[in-house]
């Protein structure tokens, strides 16, 4: 993402912040533990070379990696851009002119599964995004992954297209960001065009 700065925010007893080098170890464990999970649940999405420690490393060299801590340890990640795929091209998106962010490797650790933490992750994400002025978040899920394909679905990301890679087909999901109003009954996206086009900068509206 295009905003730089150390995250940090709190939602309920969950720590959110950008990941840093310090972070990487148990980061890496977190997604090991969970492609063990899944593959004990017979669903091969994830394995030893992909997201490896090289892809996680990546991630936090260009600071687009966030952690969730509970109680200071790391129940979640994601990595959040705007680089997509080629396979991105197979999308009929419906909103195919709006400022996106495309959402990767969200990760609930196995101790922190079917506890709302991913549908709660998710609302982070969507509140940050919408934050920085992003107008939609698309991303893909495994077809062969239920429980992520009910969970995207409740929470309004709608299937727009399929996209194969060298664990099977995944379906490309697109969602629509609510707009965020700021004072004067502008959005707070007009805000930040209006100021921009005259050079000055923007407080972040909550």
């Amino acid at each position: 993402m295009q905003n730089r700065e150390h995250d940090m925010s709190t939602n309920d007893d969950v720590v959110f912040t950008m990941a840093d080098e310090n972070d990487i170890q148990d980061t890496v464990a977190l997604f090991s533990a969970a492609a063990q999970a899944l593959s004990a649940s017979g669903i091969d999405q994830w394995d030893e070379l992909y997201p490896d420690e090289t892809v996680l490393r990546d991630d936090i060299r260009k600071q687009e990696l966030t952690v969730g801590k509970k109680d200071g340890k790391i129940a979640v990640a994601f990595a959040i851009n705007t680089d997509a795929d080629a396979q991105y091209a197979n999308g009929r998106w419906k909103h195919p002119d709006s400022r996106y962010c495309i959402l990767h490797r969200l990760c609930v650790h196995p101790d922190h599964q079917n506890q709302g933490l991913a549908r709660k992750t998710i609302g982070y994400i969507e509140e940050r995004c919408g934050e920085r002025g992003f107008d939609s978040i698309r991303l893909d899920s495994f077809t062969q992954n239920p429980r992520a394909e009910r969970m995207y679905e409740r929470s309004g990301y709608t299937v727009v297209g399929q996209a194969v890679w060298r664990k099977g087909v995944f379906n490309l999901r697109e969602k629509k960001l609510q707009e965020r109003f700021c004072p004067f009954g502008e959005t707070c996206q007009q805000i930040r065009l209006r100021s921009a086009s005259r050079g000055l900068r923007t407080s972040t509206y909550r």
